[in-house]
């Protein structure tokens, strides 16, 4: 089977990963966004190089391909907000297998990773060099690699971080995917869930603490004709944390349309309600009114955009109603055939996991480029900036904590056998913050070697 190689710039500071088997960093919600605003879901899904494999559609919908590090505080790349429909997806489909209606493919990587600030600490810095290996399978069937007509994707993905100084840290992750549709002529019923695990740092609460991240979307896609289509998608998002931070719970429907107003342009209209409930918070109730458009030049650009209003309501007790502007934009840029260019912009509402009766709005912006060299090479370097501002969502609440984040990777992998990569990186995060405890910074190297068969 042709290896596959995939760069998820929906996570731009996991790095530009390469190879259809890396390790699930302990640090990432999966893609999965854990605020108010999961205004549709789907993973943005970027341009990739060409390459002489190509890259089949089904891996690239359902793998949580990170960074190859340990249990390591990343940005805030669990709260992106996902692009509605089924993401940006301009994809070059393998040759091999062209008559199998399903597949297996095996993963494998194991890696390790040095970080001068592994708890993510203001003054107590401690170093440390963190081991992981990391295996799992991805279960294909039917038209799994254009994803048009019926398909039924599974992925398990588990790894293992191993502290050589702070034994005491070791840590066991696990992501389990489901991705498939069914469709009735102009209707496409379409199901996503995935599940993950996670032990490690956590940017929000300023150290390390266990997750268990659950997430079911149900969608129903209507095409009228040719030009028009309509969309409802119901889903439903938990982020469980280990006492004392705050485990929240959303529910939400969107409904949707899109018109072709020119052969490579389309824009809509979408409305979502929903509603979130989190300890130690009041329960919240909130709609948000989005146009939308998608922009997509076959194997060179593609552009998806969605911008609106959010209306946030606190139904026990809390502040009276915010009102305020969100967005997520998604580009990607194919200026030569082994270039890749990525921009991701947003800003939402999230629940504080760890500060009592406070949100905090996330506006951020990811650029990442990529470059493809002999076959044989891929460079890569990404970067980004956050700007957390927290707000109270109770009366009397005192709410001044502004966080700004920012991360630069620089990476370099060779695809030295066919199934085999082997990668190395850099990256540097500085977080700082107006609460003296939540400022930090650190650098981490590390090495890592995949494979999927």
């Amino acid at each position: 089977m042709s290896k596959t190689s995939i760069i998820k710039f929906g996570f731009l500071a996991a790095g530009l990963a390469v190879a259809g088997g890396q390790t699930i960093n302990p640090t990432d919600g999966g893609g999965r966004p854990a605020g108010l605003n999961q205004a549709s879901s789907g993973v943005l899904r970027p341009l990739t190089p060409e390459s002489e494999a190509g890259t089949d559609a089904g891996l690239a919908a359902i793998s949580g391909i990170t960074q190859p590090s340990g249990p390591l505080a990343d940005p805030n790349l669990n709260d992106m907000p996902a692009l509605n429909e089924d993401g940006v997806a301009i994809l070059t489909t393998g040759e091999e297998a062209a008559g199998n209606w399903w597949r297996v493919v095996p993963m494998f990587s194991a890696g390790v990773v040095y970080d001068d600030n592994i708890f993510i600490s203001n003054t107590d810095r401690k170093g440390d060099a963190i081991f992981n290996i990391g295996g799992g399978f991805a279960l294909e069937i039917g038209d799994y690699r254009t994803l048009e007509e019926n398909y039924l994707l599974l992925e398990y993905l588990a790894s293992g971080y191993f502290f050589s100084k702070y034994t005491s840290q070791n840590s066991f992750g696990q992501n389990a995917s489901l991705l498939g549709q069914y469709r009735f002529n102009q209707l496409a019923v379409q199901l996503e869930s995935q599940y993950q695990y996670i032990n490690g740092a956590q940017r929000q609460v300023g150290g390390f603490t266990t997750r268990n991240l659950v997430y079911n979307d149900l969608r129903f896609i209507y095409d009228v004709s040719e030009k028009t289509s309509f969309d409802l998608e119901l889903s439903q998002d938990s982020n469980i944390y280990n006492s004392p931070y705050n485990s929240s719970y959303y529910f939400q429907a969107t409904a949707g349309m899109d018109y072709l107003i020119l052969p490579k342009v389309r824009v809509g209209l979408e409305g979502t309600a929903g509603y979130t409930t989190a300890v130690n918070n009041p329960d919240q109730t909130y709609q948000i009114v989005n146009a939308r458009a998608k922009y997509d030049l076959t194997g060179k650009v593609a552009i998806k955009a969605t911008g609106g209003v959010q209306f946030n309501q606190y139904v026990t007790g809390g502040e009276g109603m915010r009102v305020s502007p969100v967005f997520s934009l998604g580009a990607e840029y194919l200026p030569f055939p082994n270039t890749a260019i990525s921009l991701i912009g947003y800003r939402n509402l999230f629940v504080s996991p760890s500060l009592d009766n406070q949100d905090y709005w996330a506006t951020g912006l990811e650029l990442g480029i990529t470059q493809t060299i002999a076959q044989k090479f891929q460079v890569g370097l990404s970067g980004g900036y956050e700007n957390d501002t927290y707000v109270s969502n109770l009366p009397g609440v005192d709410a001044d904590r502004v966080d700004n984040f920012f991360f630069i990777q620089p990476q370099i992998s060779y695809n030295f056998l066919k199934y085999l990569t082997a990668t190395v990186f850099y990256e540097h995060r500085f977080n700082d913050s107006t609460l003296e405890f939540d400022t930090w910074y650190d650098n981490q190297v590390g090495f890592e070697i995949s494979a999927s068969f």
